[in-house]
C-alpha cells in the first residue's frame, strides 16, 4: 500500500528515504483512513464511533455510510486527487462527508462554514475544486446558495454536495446532490466493488487542510494518510488515551485539530468522540456526566469561558482523566479539580501536549512533548542555526514525519525548518 498512486501537482511529498525510514520507525503507519475505519468496524462495530445530541452513529454504520458515499462520488465522476471545498460545522454528517471522501481519494480542502467570498475565491483559485460540500442548516446565512454563486464563478466547480436539508436546484451548469440521496443511490456491497477499484497508497494525499493565514490568505497544507495516522495514534499514546476513552469536541471538525484530536483518533485508534455543533459550557460538563468523557479539550474560547463557570460543583465530573488548554492550565485544573495540560499545536506539523502521568510542573509550566522519537524539535537564536540558552526565548523551529514540506503550490514560501 506504500506509495504514492495518485500523485498531486505542486504538492512537495516527502523524500522516499525519509518515508522508509517513518515506516521503519512506526512514526508513519502503512494504512489509509478507510483502510483504518475497515478495520476498526470489523473489531469493534457497535461501539459507538461519534455521539452527538441528534444521534449516535456506530463503526459499523459509519464505515457503510461513508463507504457508499465514496462509491457515489466516484459514480458521480469524482477521481482520486480531484479536490472538494469544505464548509461544514461539527455533526456527524461532517465526519461521513470526510470520510466518504477520503475513501474515494477526494481531497477535502478543510474551510471553515464562516468563511466568504474572499477566502472561498482564494481556494478555489488554488485548489481547483470538481466538488463543493456545504452544510445547509449551520446558520441563518444562505450557505448554499452561497456555495451555488462561488460554483458559478468557477468553472472547476462540477458537483454541490448538500448535506442536512434543502432541495436541489433546477439542473444547471453544476450538479447538485443532496448527501443523504447520493448514499441512498448505491448499497453497501455495491460500493464495496466500487471502491476496490480505487487503490488508494498511504502515502497519497488526504487533505488539504489550511494555515492560520497570518500572511491575509490562507495557505494550503498537504497532509497525507500514513503520516497523519501515525501523528494522531503518537497523540493519543501522549496523552493516554486508548479505544476506552472518550473525548468531548465543540469546537470546528474540519479543523487540523478536529482532525488530529477527534476523527482521526476515533476512526484509526477505536475511541468514542461526543461532538457538540458550537461552545456551551453548561451543555459541555452535563454531556461529560451523560457519557462519561475521559478527555476534553480547549482551543481558543473554552477555557476562559470554563474557568469563569461557577457552577462546577453541580456537575459530576469524576470520569475526567485529562483536559488539555493552549495556556493557565493550573488555573483550569484548580477549577476544575482534574489533571490539565497546556498544549500547543501548529497545521504546518507538530503537536505538543502531555498526559495525567506528568508531574504537574510539565504539565503546567511547559506545552509538553511530541510523544514521536522522529521529532526534531529545537529553539534557536532568531535568525540564526545556533540553539538558544536555557532559560531565554528563541524561535521554534522542527522537522520531522508529520512536518510540512512546502506550501501547495507555493514551494518558495518560508515555513518550518
Amino acid at each position: 500500500m506504500t506509495g504514492i498512486h495518485f500523485p498531486i501537482e505542486g504538492v512537495a511529498y516527502c523524500p522516499p528515504a525519509d518515508a522508509a525510514r517513518y515506516f521503519k520507525s512506526g512514526a508513519w503507519v502503512d494504512d489509509t483512513l478507510g483502510g483504518a475505519l475497515r478495520r476498526t468496524a470489523q473489531r469493534t462495530p457497535d461501539q459507538p464511533a461519534f455521539i452527538s445530541d441528534e444521534r449516535s452513529i456506530t463503526f459499523a454504520e459509519l464505515n457503510e455510510r461513508s463507504g457508499r458515499l465514496g462509491a457515489a462520488l466516484h459514480q458521480a465522476g469524482l477521481r482520486p486527487g480531484d479536490r472538494a471545498i469544505f464548509q461544514m460545522g461539527t455533526t456527524i454528517d461532517t465526519v461521513i462527508a470526510l470520510m466518504g471522501c477520503y475513501k474515494a481519494g477526494v481531497v477535502p480542502v478543510c474551510a471553515v462554514p464562516q468563511y466568504r467570498e474572499v477566502e472561498i475565491g482564494q481556494l478555489s483559485e488554488q485548489s481547483e475544486p470538481r466538488a463543493y460540500f456545504v452544510q445547509a442548516d449551520f446558520s441563518a446565512f444562505d450557505l448554499t446558495g452561497f456555495a451555488r454563486g462561488m460554483a458559478r464563478r468557477h468553472p472547476s466547480i462540477e458537483h454541490l454536495i448538500v448535506a442536512r436539508g434543502g432541495s436541489p436546484a433546477a439542473p444547471g451548469p453544476v450538479a447538485e446532490h443532496g448527501m443523504d440521496a447520493l448514499i441512498d443511490s448505491i448499497s453497501y456491497e455495491q460500493a464495496v466493488d466500487v471502491l476496490a477499484g480505487v487503490p488508494i497508497g498511504s502515502e497519497d494525499v488526504l487533505s488539504f487542510q489550511l494555515s492560520g493565514g497570518t500572511t491575509g490568505v490562507p495557505k494550503i497544507i498537504p497532509r497525507f494518510h500514513a503520516e497523519y495516522i501515525g501523528h494522531a495514534l503518537a497523540c493519543m499514546r501522549q496523552l493516554g488515551q486508548t479505544p476506552q476513552s472518550r473525548l468531548i469536541w465543540s469546537l470546528p471538525l474540519l479543523h487540523n485539530a478536529g482532525q488530529l484530536y477527534a476523527l482521526v483518533p476515533a476512526v484509526a485508534g477505536g475511541m468514542t468522540t461526543v461532538l457538540m455543533p458550537r461552545v456551551d459550557i453548561a451543555r459541555m460538563l452535563e454531556l461529560i456526566e451523560q457519557h462519561h468523557v475521559t478527555h476534553g479539550m480547549s482551543i481558543g474560547p473554552v477555557a476562559p469561558q470554563m474557568i469563569a463557570y461557577q457552577d462546577i460543583a453541580r456537575h459530576d465530573l469524576s470520569s475526567l482523566e485529562l483536559f488539555g488548554t493552549m495556556t493557565r492550565a493550573d488555573a483550569l485544573e484548580a477549577h476544575l479539580g482534574v489533571p490539565c495540560f497546556n498544549l500547543f499545536g501548529t497545521t504546518e506539523g507538530l503537536l505538543l501536549g502531555a498526559g495525567a502521568r506528568f508531574p504537574a510542573v510539565v504539565r503546567h509550566r511547559t506545552q509538553g512533548f511530541s510523544g514521536c522519537p522522529d521529532d526534531d524539535i529545537r529553539l534557536l537564536v532568531p535568525g540564526t542555526e545556533e540553539a538558544a540558552a536555557p532559560g531565554t526565548p528563541g524561535e521554534l523551529c522542527f522537522r520531522g514525519p508529520s512536518s510540512l514540506r512546502g506550501y501547495y503550490k507555493r514551494p518558495k514560501l518560508p515555513h518550518s525548518h
